[in-house]
């Protein structure tokens, strides 16, 4: 379980609230149906607003640009059920103190189908599940895996103010119809997604709550992993590259990368030539721009060379065909590392792609925040969980996107900058390649480093102190920036008619060795949470 959760439990209670299903949940008015003052409300209700005189509760609320989904008016009551991160609920003694850490605000708990039968006092139902109705309860031998987004900033047996660590009630909505649309699209492309949508409870009152006047909701979904590909799986190949690696092995990779390189007048990646400030010069071109070949986007100019160049010349070197890195007492020739950075770069791409390609246009989450004016971007790699290996065994499927409560599409787009607001899908369509840029800069090291505009929060890691294994790094990195490219153009991954190269898919025979180094990798960065 180590390998696709958070060590750290943490304890969840029931407390007051409404439960609605995800089925209750119906998609967001077409911009162009509202009228101006309509829009403008929207406007309002996401732009920083002073405080009333005498208020004694505020808070901000970010909006993206674009209107939601509704949740059905037909109101249920308030049951004990909502789950919510603490130590203790003021209303019952219940408690399941077997779930996990999922960054700051979330949890994972593993739940089962409730028997109606069974009379134990210690359970609950923590959803019904919108296929089937059957209910499900915490259970520390459950197989089911529950996503609780926003259910208190409960961390390290420390109780603090369940807001900000609760979802406001209008991003739970966009969470639930977002993921469900996107998750469509990954299921054309025949990929797991990495959670399914189930439903939101908005809590009741909460005893000694700070802020009983702002009205909150965690929202329920089944998950499929929470490791992330920034802060644990990268994180821990670099850590791999580092003490996996002998200073033998690494001088003989990088003698025959020089050559690879230098062949074709390049210079080897390496700190002084990082790959991220490569691709910020990269060209780029609209969704529907028909790319013929990889050059279009100006690659090669800017000194990237082909992974299948780089494995044919490590290949067909004796020498290198040697070199391995180290996994307990296993040798495993280096390609293998390559072939995994290549896989992880394709299915980043690809994982953009299917979010842009869903009808009729989505952005994972990128607009000019009201809040100091700020670029909010989603589309970065934590954003990227690692299923489960057993799935990744059996599906050849390494991540899947997620967080999607703040998506939105070209259809519900309004350009609040103008008065009156109204209707602008470009904003989607512009920023296509804003989230192309971010990520494949993010891609190419650029949160790693601590040096790019990063979108995200993970703190800069260290690089070895041997300089071919930092350079080893970079190359990597190189290799996952091409895939990325061939995956964002050629997400199916088959043959196309322009010269769009497949990507470097490993071989049946790579991934056994490739699973063993993504659980290796996980165990090393096992102590990073999400």
């Amino acid at each position: 379980m180590f390998c696709s959760f958070d060590l750290e439990p943490v304890s969840v209670v029931p407390v007051f609230g409404k439960y609605y299903s995800a089925n209750n949940i119906h998609p967001p008015l077409p911009a162009k149906s509202l009228l101006p003052h309509e829009l403008q409300k929207l406007v309002d209700f996401a732009s920083p607003q002073l405080p009333a005189p005498g208020a004694v509760e505020t808070a901000v609320v970010s909006a993206p640009c674009a209107t939601y989904p509704t949740i059905s008016i037909q109101s249920p009551g308030f049951v004990l059920g909502a789950p919510l991160k603490s130590s203790s609920s003021p209303y019952s003694e219940i408690k399941a103190d077997f779930a996990y850490r999922s960054g700051s605000r979330s949890a994972v708990i593993p739940c089962k189908e409730k028997d109606p039968n069974d009379l134990n006092s210690n359970s609950w139902t923590i959803c019904t599940l919108p296929d089937n109705g059957k209910e499900l309860t915490p259970s520390k031998d459950g197989e089911i895996l529950i996503r609780l987004k926003g259910c208190g900033m409960y961390i390290q047996s420390q109780q603090q103010l369940p807001f900000p660590g609760i979802t406001l009630i209008d991003e739970m909505p966009c969470a639930q119809f977002q993921t469900n649309q996107i998750n469509t699209t990954l299921s054309t492309l025949h990929l797991h997604p990495a959670n399914v949508p189930i439903g939101v409870w908005i809590y009741g009152p909460i005893l000694n709550d700070p802020t009983p006047l702002i009205e909150k909701a965690v929202i329920v979904m089944q998950t499929f992993g929470d490791k992330r590909l920034e802060n644990h799986l990268l994180t821990g190949l670099d850590m791999l590259v580092d003490n996996g690696i002998g200073d033998s092995d690494a001088e003989i990779v990088m003698k025959c990368v020089r050559r690879v390189f230098g062949s074709r007048g390049k210079e080897v990646p390496s700190d002084q030539n990082m790959t991220f400030i490569r691709t910020s010069k990269m060209k780029f071109y609209n969704l529907e721009t028909k790319i013929s070949n990889l050059e279009k986007y100006g690659l090669e100019h800017l000194g990237f060379v082909p992974t299948q160049s780089i494995l044919q010349e490590l290949d067909s070197t004796t020498t290198t065909s040697k070199a391995t890195y180290h996994i307990n007492e296993n040798q495993i020739p280096i390609q293998t590392l390559v072939k995994l950075h290549a896989q992880l770069g394709f299915e980043a791409g690809r994982a953009l792609r299917a979010i842009h390609s869903t009808k009729p246009g989505f952005l994972w989450g990128t607009y000019q925040d009201y809040v100091n004016f700020q670029l909010h971007c989603n589309a970065h790699c934590d954003n990227l969980v690692v299923l489960p290996l057993q799935m990744i065994a059996e599906r050849k499927q390494i991540l899947s996107p997620l967080d999607f409560d703040m998506a939105f599409s070209m259809e519900t787009v309004f350009n609040f900058w103008q008065q009156p607001p109204v209707p602008e899908p470009s904003l989607v369509s512009y920023n296509f390649n804003t989230e192309l840029s971010a990520l494949i800069e993010d891609v190419g090291g650029a949160s790693a480093s601590g040096l790019g505009v990063s979108t995200t929060a993970v703190e800069p890691r260290p690089m070895p102190e041997n300089k071919d294994k930092r350079c080893i790094i970079w190359l990597l990195r190189d290799v996952m920036t091409w895939e990325f490219l061939i995956g964002y153009t050629n997400p199916t991954g088959g043959p196309t008619e322009a010269a769009i190269p497949t990507p470097t898919v490993p071989l049946d025979t790579d991934w056994p060795q490739i699973i063993d180094t993504i659980r290796q990798a996980l165990f090393l960065s096992q102590d990073k949470h999400s």
